[in-house]
């Protein structure tokens, strides 16, 4: 009943429990987050790297501008880098209480109920988000590498440059989610394209993943025609 779907919304206790009993008998085994309440733009992304000794050896901290579908809920799919002291102490006082190591992502959203920063989840990998820290002076990638091989590393602040990284495929599907919502013109998506943009998927240098990239682009769209004519015809009918 789910199929395809990241995740299920429910909006009332019986909601929940009809929800579950929908996927119990194919996954028994699942998730329950209250809702944070707010924007995609009270999501922020604190991406780092902790070396062996423990030490913070980058970090840079993005805000969410769009995000896959379901919007709202899902991956981001655009970010521009932000200034944000609270979530950066915060996340970065939890990762040295653990006395973690490496890699880190935590996705934090500001609560419109009462303003504070709370985790919405931490994956402890590089992301595609993650691709965004290079493009602001922090290649938290390298930095993790060359601590793993043994080299001495010097911390690296975050410039907090002008742009926008984007995941394109998955913007381009979440898109039409968002200005049938209201929440988006598509002049506001035009102008939020305005340069600098880097893109996680489009490099035309790499052909294999430009070429993978414009066929799942085709799909999308070809998605977005079919159903926007199968919709059309159902409803003459």
């Amino acid at each position: 009943p789910l199929c395809s779907e990241k995740l299920a919304r429910a909006l009332s206790k019986e909601d929940l429990i009809a929800k579950y009993a929908s996927v119990s008998a194919y996954t028994p085994r699942v998730v329950v987050q209250q809702e944070i309440m707010g924007p995609d733009t009270s999501k922020l992304v604190y991406l780092s790297c902790y070396s062996h000794a423990g030490n913070r050896l980058g970090y840079a901290v993005v805000r969410e501008l769009r995000t896959d579908n379901p919007i709202q809920y899902s991956s981001a799919s655009m970010v521009e880098p932000v200034v944000d002291l609270e979530t950066d102490t915060l996340c970065d006082g939890f990762l040295r209480k653990l006395g973690y190591l490496g890699l880190c992502e935590i996705e934090v959203k500001r609560d419109s109920r009462d303003g504070k920063v709370k985790m919405i989840e931490a994956n402890p990998r590089y992301s595609g988000t993650s691709d965004a820290a290079p493009y602001d002076g922090v290649d938290i990638g390298w930095l993790h590498y060359l601590d793993l091989i043994g080299q001495p590393v010097s911390p690296v602040q975050p410039l907090v440059r002008d742009f926008r990284h984007v995941m394109f495929v998955s913007d381009i599907s979440s898109m039409r989610h968002y200005v049938a919502q209201g929440l988006e013109t598509w002049g506001s998506i035009a102008k939020s394209y305005r340069p600098p943009v880097y893109f996680f998927d489009v490099d035309p240098r790499d052909w294999r993943n430009f070429a993978g990239t414009m066929v799942r682009i085709g799909r999308v769209l070809g998605g977005i025609v079919y159903r926007s004519v199968s919709g059309g015809k159902e409803k003459q009918n």
